[in-house]
């Protein structure tokens, strides 16, 4: 009985400190780093996702994700890429394991120029990372790409590279996949907690774990269009912990100019204006 109360006690917990961590958003108080929420979908080599989103060199992506499997046999899995024709190759947008197991990144018109960071994905193996590519980085020469510890916000890696950024991709962004015209490839092995995608400064997209009762739909849904993507690969989707009940706790602070938060639809969502008459 003691073991039921005791589980009765933490999942109180965890839905007080989810409480706290929404009204701290809502409140415009700034990120916090406790571990809420815990909710994710997992992808293991089969799956993968394509977004209605194609990079640019305004675009900033944040995956907040784990690696679970990084060994000599996934190299070049692509934790979120979105290419173009193999021929043309107008712009290059992704972050992947390189062929000596460290972080590599693109951010660039065509081929070549590849960033290498020179840090190995075994440092983070199995534990909760933000992931970020920032084309866009303030309009700077430089792309950058950083590694941060989710638990604590610790800045593990941050390097930039200079490349040449002028194109857009023509085929959207693939998460967990690098999404080329002939077909995506190089699918990842993690686990994804949430992915949010920028346009220069301001937040366009923001994917979160999605399932329904009976988990026949399985996916990432997008608190802006209220659309879920779901896996376009082989096999099903894993997922796993507990599913918020105020989505705005992914949500960073500030909001788009003229976008509220609709706590009955679950997503954000343009704001009304009406003029009245004098």
């Amino acid at each position: 009985m003691k073991d039921c109360a005791s589980c009765v006690m933490r999942r109180v917990s965890r839905r007080v400190v989810r409480a706290v961590f929404a009204a701290a958003v809502i409140a415009g108080c700034g990120s916090t780093w406790a571990d809420v929420p815990d909710a994710y979908i997992e992808t293991t080599g089969s799956q993968y996702l394509i977004t209605d989103f194609c990079a640019d060199p305004t675009t900033k992506v944040e995956a907040d994700m784990t690696i679970t499997t990084a060994t000599t046999a996934t190299r070049q899995q692509r934790f979120f890429g979105a290419d173009s024709d193999q021929t043309s190759w107008p712009f290059s947008f992704s972050v992947y394991q390189n062929g000596e197991d460290k972080f590599g990144s693109a951010a660039k018109d065509g081929v070549g120029n590849w960033g290498n960071s020179g840090y190995l994905l075994s440092n983070v193996k199995n534990k909760r990372i933000l992931l970020t590519l920032d084309a866009w980085n303030g309009g700077a020469a430089t792309y950058l790409l950083s590694v941060v510890d989710r638990a604590d916000g610790n800045v593990l890696k941050s390097w930039t590279t200079t490349t040449t950024r002028t194109q857009t991709s023509s085929r959207p962004l693939g998460i967990a996949c690098n999404n080329r015209t002939d077909s995506p490839l190089q699918l990842a092995y993690m686990k994804i907690y949430s992915v949010k995608i920028w346009k220069k400064d301001q937040l366009v997209r923001c994917y979160v774990p999605y399932w329904n009762e009976d988990k026949s739909v399985i996916g990432l849904k997008d608190l802006f269009t209220g659309n879920v993507v779901e896996n376009s690969g082989s096999g099903t989707l894993d997922c796993g912990g507990e599913l918020a009940s105020d989505s705005s706790v992914y949500l960073p602070e500030g909001w788009p100019e003229g976008y509220r938060w609709n706590s009955t639809a679950g997503r954000v969502e343009l704001r009304v204006s009406v003029a009245l008459k004098g």
